[in-house]
């Protein structure tokens, strides 16, 4: 089954959100779909929420990918640096 979650404002909070609304429905797993460049830290984030995620990543245009990646990676350095989470 596919449950919405549409409060969130940042992934770290969808994933926490998302956890409140797989335990309400007692769901062990989830299917984490997103970009490819964003699978690692989404995956890491999901974890720190306590979500067992399997991932789908969908393909990165390759005009955009390295801005995508960039920004990405980024995001990776800050969120080991400075997420106490």
């Amino acid at each position: 089954c596919i449950l919405q979650e549409s409060n969130s404002t940042s992934t770290y909070e969808n994933f926490k959100f998302s956890k409140e609304i797989m335990e309400k429905n007692n769901l062990k797993t989830a299917v984490l779909v997103t970009n490819d460049f964003h699978v690692f830290r989404a995956v890491k984030l999901a974890h720190r929420a306590g979500i067992k995620a399997h991932r789908i990543s969908a393909a990165t245009s390759w005009y955009t990918a390295p801005v995508n990646y960039m920004r990405e990676f980024v995001a990776v350095v800050y969120m080991f640096l400075f997420s106490s989470r």
